[in-house]
């Protein structure tokens, strides 16, 4: 899973811009930990703040991110 890290970007309205048809959701590195995953920094030259959640998604581990996850933006862009 490629996450971002939130407070590496500046303004996230302008970072919505650049992935046009996708909603952006927060959700913690603490939360992942609980799920027996890892938060790898993993930068790009478009991302520097990209990284890896690594682990095994199992439907429990899925169901409890989607439960947690704070929407920001809908996929239109709508702020939410």
């Amino acid at each position: 899973m490629s996450v971002t890290i939130e407070g590496e970007v500046p303004d996230p309205a302008a970072y919505r811009a650049r992935y046009p048809g996708f909603g952006i959701a927060r959700l913690t590195a603490g939360l992942f930990r609980t799920c027996n995953q890892i938060v790898t920094r993993t930068p790009t030259l478009e991302d520097p703040a990209h990284a890896h959640v690594v682990g095994k998604k199992t439907s429990g581990v899925k169901s409890r991110l989607c439960a947690a996850a704070v929407p920001l933006f809908d996929p239109t862009g709508k702020p939410l």
